[in-house]
C-alpha cells in the first residue's frame, strides 16, 4: 500500500533533491554500498525472499533520506505523520505480521507485504488513530477485496493497492485508489 499522508507539493523538488545529494558527506558510501545490496535484493527477489528483500529496501530507504538530510542546503521530506506510519510497520512485524516500508522521495510510506497479509495490513493501516486526529490522514481507502484477492492467487508477493488521502476538505479530488500496482517476485 502506498500512504500518501500529504497531497501539498514538495518544497524541493526531484531534481533539485537530486542536485543537492552530492553535496551529503555520505554520498560517496552510500555510493559504494550499492552493488552490494543490489545482488542482496536480486537474490531475494528471485528467491520470493520477503524476509530478505525488506530490511534491504527500508536501509534503502533510509539512506536516501539521510542524503537528503545532510546535503547542503538540508532537505526534511519527512513528517511526523511519515513516522508514525513506519513506527506502526515496525509495531506490525514484531507482532509477527510481515510487512516493510519503502518511502519515496517525498511524503509517501509505501509498505510492502506478501498478498496473503495485504488485508490484515489495510486494516492496521486504516486504524493509525494518531493519523486522523493529526489532520494529516483523515481519511485512508484502499482497492477493493477483487483486487487483493487476485493478486493472492496470481502469488504475487508484494501488493501495492494505491491509495490517496484527503488532506483537508478543501481538497477537490475525493479520496480513493489510484490504480493497483502488482509485482511478481
Amino acid at each position: 500500500m502506498i500512504a500518501v499522508v500529504s497531497t501539498e507539493e514538495k518544497t524541493v523538488g526531484s531534481t533539485e533533491g537530486h542536485r543537492a545529494a552530492s553535496t551529503s558527506p555520505f554520498l560517496a558510501e552510500r555510493l559504494s554500498a550499492l552493488p552490494a545490496r543490489f545482488h542482496r535484493v536480486r537474490r531475494a527477489i528471485l528467491a520470493k525472499d520477503l524476509a530478505l528483500l525488506g530490511p534491504a529496501i527500508e536501509e534503502e530507504a533510509i539512506e536516501l533520506h539521510s542524503i537528503a538530510m545532510t546535503s547542503r542546503p538540508p532537505i526534511y521530506y519527512w513528517s511526523p505523520a511519515m513516522v508514525r506510519v513506519i513506527q506502526n510497520a515496525l509495531k506490525w512485524r514484531a507482532e509477527g505480521l510481515p510487512v516493510y516500508f519503502t518511502l519515496d522521495a517525498g511524503a509517501n510510506v509505501h509498505l510492502i507485504c506478501e498478498g496473503k497479509d495485504a488485508e490484515a495490513v489495510a486494516t492496521r493501516a486504516r486504524g493509525i488513530v494518531e493519523l486522523r486526529r493529526s489532520g494529516a490522514i483523515p481519511d485512508l481507502r484502499i482497492a477493493g477485496e477483487h483486487a487483493i484477492a487476485a493478486a493472492h492467487e496470481k502469488r504475487h508477493v508484494a501488493v501495492h493497492d494505491v491509495c490517496r488521502l484527503r488532506a483537508s476538505e478543501q481538497d477537490p479530488r475525493p479520496p480513493g485508489v489510484l490504480g493497483v500496482e502488482r509485482v511478481d517476485l
